[in-house]
């Protein structure tokens, strides 16, 4: 699995660069994204096209294209942020601005909501696998999970999503210290949740129902955890620089797991603090991030350090990610994702605002653009809101008023579309199959279109 993985590392200087990616087989050195300094937990994919990161003590977020070593785009936001992650499939980007929580549309810039329900500084963000929840820590000692469901139906339907209006789907405040990080395992809303804290504990929980499984007490503080795919072993780096690993299949049913009195194994390298851990996807690499400048690719089962990545500064994040497809050459620009720029005002959907301002003037301020609709790619063309937009919309209107003709020329009516008059049970189902006729062939060019390009790409890659 090593070949289709790589490692992404960031450290606490930034002089040559803010992000490198390592072959893990070998060590080498293959990409280095330049600009800026990013912190800890402020770094992550935003879908298969771009590595996303904010910046230390500035309210901007660097994006690159993984092919392109210069930043493509700066996102500004409210504040400085702690902490940013990204669903799976790139669509929401939530980041941390102090204790509040801001969700972005990142296809539209739309701001969706902002969640205010940490006392204190936010330190980390985690989404499931599905990205149907996205959980949250801080040094309150809180842990929250929140459900994107609940906050896209607020933000569709309320005239501005309230930071009161959302309440976490769990709040856990077992730990005692600021928690320091979070793993999901695989299976969704079905699979479990492992944090770690300053107050020397690891806890894992179930999320479906939302429960405290069990809690692993070590005799230091924990700054980093992760588990393997497959859920048969825990890895938690300390403040001493060691790296615990804890057999979860062996172990019994226990509220409570003291490591310093059982047999524990342990991983030794690092001589200060471990600030992130990550295992390869078949469970045979372990990378670990220390402030001792280094980065360490471990092997699991001997626990032997196979290498050495060597940095300027302490090393802030160290995670395994798929390696990028388009890594070496850059993609077609009409096959990339589209990014807009982050708005900082709360968005309000067409309906609520048309609600709004019913009987008062449709002017706008500034001339800012009301529209709901995204930007896709769609045969090599971006359609954003603006021109190209209101065009397809026009021709879309042209043809549904060449359908409606044809209907009332067929029943004989010259003006048709003038004149009101009555349809009967049958002829009502005549036409609406003729409109699912018509939206049938729209499904079909849109999908020939868009895999058409996936197609060409892929026959390049193979040749």
């Amino acid at each position: 699995m090593a070949d289709f993985e790589v490692a992404l590392t960031t450290d606490a200087v930034g002089d040559t660069f803010c992000i490198s990616l390592w072959d893990l087989a070998t060590g080498m050195q293959l990409k280095v994204y330049k600009g800026g300094c990013c912190p800890s937990r402020c770094v992550c994919l935003l879908g298969k096209d771009y590595i996303m990161a904010s910046q230390v003590n500035k309210p901007i977020i660097h994006v690159w294209n993984t092919a392109k070593e210069s930043v493509q785009t700066r996102l500004i936001c409210p504040g400085k942020v702690t902490s940013v992650t990204c669903s799976p499939d790139g669509t929401y980007c939530v980041a941390a601005c102090g204790e509040k929580i801001y969700v972005w549309q990142v296809a539209s810039g739309n701001l969706l909501v902002i969640l205010s329900r940490h006392y204190q500084r936010v330190s980390c963000l985690k989404f499931t696998d599905d990205g149907s929840h996205f959980l949250s820590s801080g040094e309150d000692n809180l842990v929250l999970v929140w459900k994107m469901a609940r906050i896209l139906s607020l933000a569709s339907s309320a005239t501005g999503a309230f930071e009161s209006a959302l309440s976490p789907y769990y709040t856990w405040s077992d730990h005692a210290l600021p928690v320091t990080d979070i793993h999901c395992g695989c299976g969704g809303m079905r699979g479990h949740v492992i944090t770690s804290s300053l107050d020397q504990t690891c806890k894992l929980y179930d999320l479906s129902s939302g429960e405290l499984l069990c809690s692993f007490i070590f005799n230091v503080g924990v700054t980093a955890v992760t588990m393997d795919t497959s859920e048969q072993s825990l890895f938690a780096g300390c403040t001493n620089g060691h790296i615990y690993q804890v057999e979860l299949s062996r172990r019994g049913m226990k509220n409570n797991i003291h490591m310093e009195k059982e047999e524990s194994l342990i991983f030794t390298g690092h001589s200060k603090q471990v600030n992130s851990v990550a295992v390869s996807m078949d469970g045979s690499l372990l990378l670990s991030g220390s402030e001792d400048q280094t980065a360490r690719v471990w092997h699991v089962y001997s626990r032997q350090c196979l290498r050495v990545l060597n940095h300027r500064g302490g090393v802030t994040n160290a995670c395994i990610v798929p390696r990028p497809l388009y890594l070496d050459s850059a993609p077609t620009k009409s096959s990339l994702s589209p990014i807009q720029p982050f708005k900082r005002h709360m968005h309000v959907p067409v309906q609520s605002r048309d609600r709004q301002l019913t009987g008062l003037s449709s002017s706008t301020d500034g001339g800012e653009s009301h529209s709901d609709g995204i930007p896709m790619v769609l045969r090599g063309k971006l359609f954003a809101e603006g021109n190209n937009l209101e065009n397809f919309e026009d021709k879309r209107d042209v043809m549904v008023r060449q359908i409606l003709n044809d209907v009332a020329k067929f029943d004989g009516h010259d003006a048709g579309l003038e004149e009101k008059r009555k349809l009967s049970r049958t002829e009502l189902e005549e036409e609406l199959e003729s409109v699912r006729r018509v939206n049938r062939k729209f499904y079909r060019f849109a999908v020939d279109e868009l895999m058409k390009e996936v197609y060409e790409v892929t026959e390049k890659d193979g040749t």
